[in-house]
């Protein structure tokens, strides 16, 4: 019979709360279907509605990455099974007619992500090829002498996997890149850039994916400035639906001001990094302070950059009313470097005018919309990969506390201008800061609740990263070779490296204890003997 791959013990704590009780019996491990639903599941199920391309996300593997290189072995697979009759099926592909080719004989579809012992199989329907699995047991021996059933996906479902699943080129904007826009390329993956004008967005929440409703969702924009007097205006469109937020004080809030090319995108947390924020306080570096009034729905916030002057000054509006200047610039902090708009925002739906449209408040005089600043006086900000076969993606491997993230972190910062987006639950959670204050000390709900509903955002933000093309990093214990091929399969095409992270056990221990001191125990000890031991 065939056999389930055991999954990421890491990954299963996290999502059910509980350790899912494991039965090994000839290398099988049982799950329960709620481990399934969220681990296994068709991709379809797990994205959710109403996402758009981005989480239209295949997961068949295509006959020819199977037999890649081995054309022996396919021509007389296909021989043994006359796959070679009756090829004849016509099928439209792209509003246009295209023979495609159709193997009719013995080929029965078997489920792509559950192999299961012969007694299991009787009891379950059949679906989905899974050239996966055979590719594996290939390596044992030939699969010309078992008796194999196989199904040949026409040209057209080999287009539709290529489009959803790796599609990195396909999907790449087309944009006109001499406006200044809100940026494709520099923004969070959660926040939802309208495609059309470039100029309004909206964050991620729904009821399912909670944890998206405790993160902050950035963007900047398409070019920065080194001289001039230049404005924006944001204006707050409507709050976004978001579930009931246990003890959150502001559930609607967003953050407008301006950051240099190589800072995250948590605007007003890092240096060169300013913002000014709904609940009246300016921050910079994780300090805030004091400076305005506050601002919500239907309000209009002015920011304003004076590169005339020395030190460089930043101020902001709300509704056209002078709030008065919030920080000074000496250039020598910056040095040659642009500063650009960028806009943070928690459950609030915003589009920005940098001049497309007339003055929505009172302009400040002597400033220049951001769109009337010449070309020439402008300064692009980084240009991201254009197709997938340039774009990176590195996944880790390592036990708990291992030191992973600290790896992940140093390196982002070591290599800056590839713009790493970091894919793990550690991350989505260090999104959810309350001025600067991590979440977990701020929290009155459940914190295992909490984790179970980041793991699902994290699901659907690996699926949706297949179609953007980026550089990414994907910060999880991934040390089962049934997770790293299921989350690396959607990346085809893209330049895939494994970062494995392998300390003595002394060490193991002494940052274990080092974590579980900061931050708690989060993960059970069965669970760590159990990755440690596969």
């Amino acid at each position: 019979g065939e056999m389930e791959e055991p999954q990421d013990a890491e990954e299963n704590y996290e999502e059910g709360g509980q350790m899912i009780e494991q039965e090994e019996q000839y290398g099988r491990t049982q799950y329960t279907d709620k481990e399934k639903d969220y681990e296994e599941a068709p991709v379809e199920n797990i994205a959710g509605e109403g996402d758009g391309d981005d989480c239209k996300v295949g997961v068949d593997l295509i006959k020819d990455e199977f037999f890649n290189g081995h054309p022996e072995e396919l021509r007389r697979l296909e021989e043994e099974v006359g796959l070679k009759e009756n090829r004849t099926v016509k099928r439209e592909l792209n509003s246009e007619a295209v023979k495609q080719e159709t193997y009719q004989g013995e080929a029965h579809v078997k489920e792509e992500f559950q192999e299961q012992s012969v007694e299991e199989q009787q009891g379950q329907q059949e679906e989905g090829a899974s050239w996966d699995h055979k590719r594996g047991r290939k390596r044992g021996g030939s699969p010309l002498n078992e008796d194999y059933s196989v199904a040949k996906k026409t040209r057209h479902e080999a287009g539709v996997y290529q489009s959803h699943v790796a599609p990195a080129a396909h999907h790449a904007q087309q944009f006109d890149n001499t406006n200044v826009t809100l940026d494709w390329y520099n923004s969070d993956l959660s926040l939802k850039i309208d495609k059309d004008t470039l100029l309004s967005a909206t964050p991620m929440s729904d009821k399912v994916h909670v944890s998206f409703a405790f993160m902050w969702h950035g963007v900047r924009a398409t070019y920065g400035f080194t001289k001039g007097r230049v404005c924006f205006e944001v204006m707050l469109e409507s709050d976004v639906p978001v579930p009931d937020l246990e003890g959150e004080a502001h559930p609607h809030v967003m953050r407008i001001g301006w950051s240099l090319d190589d800072c995250g995108l948590t605007l007003g947390e890092e240096p060169c990094s300013w913002g000014y924020g709904g609940t009246g306080k300016a921050s910079t570096n994780l300090n805030f302070k004091n400076y305005g009034g506050k601002f919500q729905t239907g309000d209009v916030v002015g920011a304003y950059l004076d590169m005339d002057v020395e030190p460089a000054i930043l101020s902001f509006t709300v509704n056209g009313d002078h709030q008065g200047i919030a920080y000074k610039i000496r250039k020598s902090e910056i040095g040659d470097q642009a500063i650009f708009p960028h806009i943070l925002t928690k459950n609030i739906k915003f589009k920005v005018n940098f001049g497309n449209e007339e003055p929505w408040s009172q302009l400040l005089e002597g400033y220049t919309y951001a769109a009337y600043v010449p070309l020439q006086d402008r300064v692009q900000g980084a240009q991201g990969p254009t197709c997938k076969e340039e774009c990176e993606v590195l996944m880790m491997v390592g036990l708990p506390a291992c030191g992973k993230t600290s790896w992940v972190k140093k390196y982002c910062e070591e290599n800056k201008h590839m713009k790493y987006n970091v894919l793990g639950t550690n991350d989505i959670i260090d999104k959810m800061k309350i001025q600067g204050m991590q979440r977990k000390r701020n929290y009155a709900g459940r914190w295992d609740q909490l984790i179970t509903s980041c793991t699902k955002s994290l699901n659907q933000l690996l699926f949706m990263s297949c179609n953007r093309p980026r550089n990414y990093i994907i910060d999880q214990t991934n040390v089962y070779p049934s997770a790293q091929k299921r989350k690396m399969r959607g990346f085809a095409g893209f330049k895939r490296r494994a970062v494995v992270i392998c300390p003595s056990d002394d060490d193991l221990k002494l940052r274990t204890q080092k974590r579980e001191k900061e931050e708690g125990k989060d993960v059970p000890d069965s669970a760590v003997l159990e990755m440690k031991a596969n």
